[in-house]
């Protein structure tokens, strides 16, 4: 699987004829895929708590900063699209661990706030390659990516509300179908702390 085969499920959705490249776009069909792809990739990444995409790292404090109303700062992971939990040592669901994302203006960049020492950070990943991606997010990509350039290429508004409600409608079997893939997340969690130690 490629991103313009991706993009080419898209655009069979909504009848329009295939693309051969989005990183040197030349016809209408792949500019429009191009401008959109990589934004509507990871809004879809964010929607759920996909399997293949969560990572899970042991943060370091930050030297030196001293975020107003925590003890520590924790370096925001790069790929990080967004938290899902952060936790110490070992889950627990009835007492999360509190944090806040914050914003370093002098050195441009996101912080992680809290007042945790060692915090396991737990987060969905920013996943570009599409051999990593699993069938019902492919699909629910290309009907999102379906429903967003159906109006640039053909001005069907009944093609647009189609493709979304489709996906809207596959977000909620992801939902049920993604969470036969964990365990439980205590077992999980030890688990990678064991392979710590």
């Amino acid at each position: 699987m490629t991103e313009v085969e991706i993009c080419n499920q898209a655009l069979d959705k909504i009848g329009e004829e295939p693309i051969v490249s989005l990183t040197t776009p030349r016809t209408k069909r792949e500019k429009v895929c191009a401008r959109h792809y990589s934004v509507l990739r990871d809004a879809v990444l964010r929607e759920h708590e996909w399997g293949f995409a969560s990572r899970t790292v042991t943060l370091s404090p930050l030297a030196g900063v001293e975020p107003v109303g925590w003890d520590l700062a924790y370096v925001y992971p790069p790929d990080c699209l967004e938290v899902r939990r952060m936790y110490q040592e070992s889950f627990d669901a009835e007492n999360p661990v509190k944090y806040k994302i914050g914003a370093n203006i002098a050195l441009s960049s996101r912080e992680i706030w809290t007042d945790e020492p060692d915090a396991i950070l737990e987060y969905t990943a920013r996943i570009v390659a599409p051999n990593m991606f699993d069938a019902s997010f492919v699909e629910m990509l290309a009907c999102k990516l379906a429903s967003v350039i159906a109006i640039p290429l053909t001005q069907n508004l009944k093609l647009e509300e189609k493709w979304f409600n489709r996906y809207a409608i596959l977000l909620a079997f992801a939902e049920k179908n993604d969470a036969k893939e964990e365990s439980n997340a205590e077992d999980e969690v030890n688990v990678f702390l064991d392979a710590r130690a």
